[in-house]
């Protein structure tokens, strides 16, 4: 990477175009070792890394619902420099492998979180080289956790080139690479049979309506002996301040105000302030950054109308 180009992709870094949102992920160009370090511990930046997701995504996926169907998953700029630079590029100095292994998103819906981590599913599963992958996608139900497995398969099936590229076979309850042996599956609500897996990506969606903290522990365990496994979460807000999303959601708030440490936490947090005006317009992109792309203004409108 040249020395004269930040790690994000766009002009200013993530936490100043989305401030409230945003982990301070700052780095120094080391001249000596050519490599971006942070100076909050023993991290750095590998550029390389964090393209080949970015590059996996417009080269192989498409969309599968109009209007942009069949064209390339080109990500936004939240998507590619608050979540998938960051994810796989910051590297721990010690050993080289990923720094965050724990992806926690709240962003408000239809702005393509689904998509987001349907198109992570399939590069945990055939592009990040780990042998004997297993993938697996969860939620509060079944059929939830159908969502994000079912537009992976769509995308697979309707993009250029994976299934050859990649040797996949698409099955009703699971994707499989015979090459590596490896597997993406989604999961029931049956907590009593979910042990003795060995899990490289684990994609939980709508986590505020996980009624328990059992499934979430008995999964989260189960990455334990990877090496750089990712446990990606992303969730529209939820209000039951009892539940185990609450949890997550107040751990990820203190890490991004830095009023806690948590290395291995990528915190990504969407929300309009509860004492802010809703009815403002401005507000509206806090809490939807695909807001005018995935998420028409003219829909939130009218939706505030209605409310109000």
């Amino acid at each position: 990477m040249d020395a004269r180009q930040p790690w994000w992709s766009g002009d200013a870094p993530p936490w100043e175009t989305w401030p409230d949102a945003s982990l301070r992920l700052d780095a120094e160009w080391n001249a000596d070792t050519e490599r971006w370090e942070s100076p909050c511990g023993l991290y750095d930046f590998d550029a390389e890394a964090a393209a080949r997701p970015e590059e996996f995504f417009a080269t192989y996926l498409v969309h599968t619902k109009a209007p942009w169907k069949g064209k390339p998953f080109v990500l936004l700029p939240w998507q590619r420099d608050l979540i998938i630079r960051p994810l796989f590029g910051w590297m721990r100095v010690a050993d080289g492998l990923r720094r965050f292994r724990h992806l926690f998103v709240i962003v408000a819906k239809k702005n393509g979180k689904s998509a987001l981590a349907s198109g992570i599913a399939l590069y945990l599963l055939t592009a990040d080289g780990e042998a004997g992958a297993e993938v697996y996608s969860a939620a509060a139900n079944e059929e939830q956790a159908r969502i994000v497995f079912g537009e992976a398969a769509a995308m697979a099936e309707e993009g250029c080139d994976l299934i050859a590229d990649a040797g996949l076979t698409i099955h009703k309850r699971a994707i499989t690479q015979p090459a590596s042996r490896s597997t993406y599956k989604v999961l029931s609500k049956a907590v009593g049979t979910k042990h003795g897996f060995n899990i490289h990506g684990l994609l939980f969606d709508e986590f505020h309506a996980q009624k328990s903290r059992e499934l979430w522990e008995v999964l989260s365990r189960g990455t334990s002996a990877r090496r750089q496994p990712v446990v990606v979460v992303i969730t529209t807000a939820g209000s039951d301040r009892e539940s185990i999303c609450y949890e997550h959601y107040e751990h990820a708030h203190a890490v991004l105000a830095g009023t806690r440490s948590d290395a291995k936490l990528l915190p990504v947090v969407f929300e309009i302030d509860p004492t802010a005006d809703w009815t403002d317009e401005a507000q509206w992109h806090k809490a939807n950054p695909s807001l005018g792309v995935t998420k028409q203004i003219d829909y939130m409108r009218d939706e505030c109308l209605s409310a109000t």
